[in-house]
């Protein structure tokens, strides 16, 4: 039999309590725990708000079928996982390790931290299956501490909390400067170990008014011989007035000063290349739509004293 994992829809709610009764007949294989296989059902209405978050997940057969579902809650950083099931006629056939990796892939795509749960630490297909998809015993949680002291107290024994720390990837805007600031120190430790040039250096120039506004400015660094010309901005009012080539000449004569014989700069076809080519720079590289319809130039000269002015 094949089966497909989706999202649970609201029609599916009143279906999988009758998943949960099939899956837990197993437990009559368990003296001690033989009381589950009569036990409650998570109720259709707990189905249904789980359902309305966007965290239940069914899996369903090739007659479209209900024969598992996993049901879940977000609870800060982590996807609290309240009950998986597999019908007793679909289990070992790989269903609940599906269905633990929607949630996963849920959470990843949320930027959630874990997957949490509470199970019995000594049934062969609880605790020992979850630490085989990569969940280990959870300490020193308040939260999951205090769901385990319940459970306890309603009668259940054995019980263990467990957690799967997920490698997620989550792309966020807030925080890119002081993340692009933090890599880029990482990124020049390694260059600089690698290459054994550690002088690099970031510098700046910018030209004010008499109110203290920028009006035009230029940013780079140097680094291992070479200076590369970040940003050139001028002030459309003050454009045509020499003030861009005298902040590339300055920077050229202060790259000279801190042993660069190199100047690197990368500019778009629709901006400067023409500027720069008046200034001796000559293309070494020409990349295709970037951004789409245009062509990003990376230009190049080599410094001689006599050359700066």
């Amino acid at each position: 039999m094949s089966w497909t994992i989706r999202v649970a829809e609201t029609e599916d709610a009143e279906h999988l309590p009758a998943v949960e009764r099939s899956a837990g007949l197993r437990y009559r294989e368990i003296p001690e725990l033989a009381f589950l296989a009569d036990g409650d059902d998570m109720p259709v209405d707990s189905h249904r708000r789980y359902i309305s978050q966007g965290t239940e997940w069914v899996a369903v057969g090739e007659t479209r079928e209900i024969v598992g579902f996993l049901a879940a809650e977000i609870v800060g950083r982590d996807l609290h996982i309240w009950e998986i099931a597999v019908r007793g006629d679909s289990q070992n056939r790989g269903i609940g390790r599906k269905l633990i990796e929607s949630a996963a892939a849920f959470s990843r795509r949320r930027g959630l931290a874990s997957l949490t749960l509470t199970t019995f630490a000594n049934v062969a297909w609880n605790a020992p299956w979850y630490e085989r998809l990569g969940f280990v015993t959870a300490t020193d949680d308040e939260r999951l501490d205090a769901l385990v002291r319940n459970e306890t107290e309603r009668g259940l024994p054995g019980r263990c909390a467990m957690r799967k720390t997920l490698d997620s990837i989550h792309m966020d805007s807030h925080e890119s400067a002081e993340i692009e600031a933090f890599l880029a120190e990482r990124v020049y430790e390694y260059n600089a170990r690698a290459t054994g040039y550690f002088d690099g250096k970031s510098f700046s120039a910018v030209q004010r008014n008499r109110l203290g506004e920028i009006k035009a400015g230029i940013s780079g660094y140097t680094w291992g011989g070479c200076c590369f010309i970040s940003y050139l901005w001028v002030d459309e009012l003050e454009r045509g007035r020499g003030l861009g080539t005298r902040l590339v000449e300055a920077t050229e004569e202060y790259a000279l000063s801190a042993g660069c014989r190199r100047m690197l700069l990368a500019t778009h076809s629709f901006q400067a290349p023409a500027f720069y080519e008046r200034l001796g720079y000559h293309k070494e590289a020409v990349i295709q739509e970037h951004p789409s319809g245009y062509t990003s130039i990376f230009f190049g000269k080599n410094l001689r004293l006599a050359q700066v002015k």
